[in-house]
């Protein structure tokens, strides 16, 4: 029987790949970005199934279509990039709001289009916690970053003479009294526009970082105040959350809440939820804190009662509630719940060894902890300690609760 399932899922797979491949090549013709994702992160799905079952090798034109873009069994996207014979390197997971203004744009689509109300399985910022730098990027994953792009607007279009070498300068920490090297405002403003351009065509985060701190630190001698100085502290709070550079975050949004509070313009909603995410990652009493910091005019916001709701779930152990929010989050706010997922997947797992008896289908478990496949759960129980209490059975593979519960990790 299994043989003949086998078969039948590639046969299925070998259907949906060329039906999505035409859809693909209608979409770029209709030039229809969003249609183009959607089809893309489908084509995905269909492509981790390939792999998962052999016969990926079949599909090397589709591979292209989507960038190289492979999924690891954890669920995490990466992107593969060769470079000359060296083995490929697995490239920065693109946030799709990071390089926009507006907080309008796009609304409240997801992480990546198209995947709105399918399960998410993106672990926190890498494998070991640090922040990702001087990650290379496919041409088709600039191009999609350079779409993202276009709907975020400036602040229109300024003349001013400067020379090449005044967009580009790297952060020093003591600048002194060197106020006759300060680069005028306006080039500042073109500075910005030029690191925005660079990171949607794939700048490292060390050289958008140091540039970006190079920027806001001549705005704060220049004693400038206002949307120009907000730009930067968001634009560098987003590229920061993007990979994973949480102390950045952090002294960004402090300093973007000052500026809202003394009246500068900017997207308060979209920031005041990243605090309050921000601070339940480090305790619940944190982010209370922050969310009685949130004007009241806020809370009735989308992303702000995202965010609350995401608070409640995490509190009240609502761990169901937490992984729906999960799956439809607004903007940038996937990334800073990746950081809560591994200890939500902890306490339901727990909770479901706890109230079960006998043993639990890995496809229940999946479900429950919001993996994409029961063999995204199996990795995961092993990983958390529980292959001893994993078995097959004739319907696939299953966790023994009883085996489980001493071998169970701390949450």
């Amino acid at each position: 029987m299994a043989p003949k399932k086998k078969q039948d899922v590639a046969n299925d797979v070998r259907t949906k790949v060329s039906a999505l491949k035409n859809k693909i090549a209608k979409a770029k013709q209709a030039g229809d970005d969003g249609k183009l994702e959607t089809c893309q992160d489908k084509l995905q799905k269909c492509l981790n199934v390939a792999q998962k079952i052999g016969i990926a090798h079949e599909f090397q034109d589709a591979f292209a279509l989507v960038g190289k873009q492979q999924r690891l069994s954890s669920g995490r996207v990466v992107r593969l990039v060769s470079d000359g014979g060296a083995p490929p390197v697995a490239g920065r997971v693109v946030g799709r709001f990071c390089v926009s203004d507006s907080a309008d744009d796009g609304g409240q689509g997801t992480l990546f289009g198209g995947l709105a109300g399918h399960k998410r399985a993106l672990p926190p910022t890498s494998s070991d916690g640090s922040i990702r730098r001087n990650v290379r990027t496919t041409p088709a994953e600039k191009q999609k970053r350079a779409r993202r792009f276009q709907a975020g607007g400036g602040e229109g279009s300024v003349t001013v003479d400067f020379k090449r070498g005044d967009l580009d300068r790297e952060y020093v920490r003591s600048a002194g009294d060197g106020h006759g090297d300060l680069r005028p405002v306006p080039v500042l403003r073109k500075a910005l526009d030029h690191v925005r351009e660079r990171w949607k065509t794939g700048a490292t985060y060390d050289w958008a970082c140091s540039n970006l701190k190079a920027i806001r630190q001549e705005l704060t001698m220049h004693g400038h105040q206002g949307a120009l100085v907000v730009r930067a502290y968001e634009t560098h709070a987003r590229f920061a959350i993007e990979c994973g550079d949480w102390h950045e975050v952090g002294q960004c949004a402090t300093i973007l809440r000052d500026l809202y509070r003394n009246g500068s313009p900017g997207n308060q909603e979209e920031f005041a939820a990243y605090r309050v995410l921000y601070a339940l990652e480090r305790s619940n009493r944190e982010a209370l804190a922050a969310l009685r910091n949130v004007p009241k005019g806020q809370l009735a916001h989308p992303y702000v009662k995202h965010a609350v709701g995401v608070c409640r779930a995490v509190v009240t152990r609502d761990h169901a509630g937490f992984f729906r929010l999960y799956a439809d989050p607004p903007r940038m706010s996937a990334y800073l719940m990746d950081r809560l997922v591994p200890g939500v997947r902890r306490r339901a797992l727990k909770a479901l060894c706890m109230a079960l008896m006998g043993t639990v289908p890995a496809v229940d478990i999946s479900d429950h902890l919001a993996f994409e496949t029961e063999a995204d759960a199996v990795v995961y129980l092993r990983q958390e300690g529980l292959g001893k209490a994993v078995s097959e059975s004739e319907d696939g593979p299953v966790l023994d609760v009883k085996a489980a519960r001493p071998l169970l990790p701390p949450s």
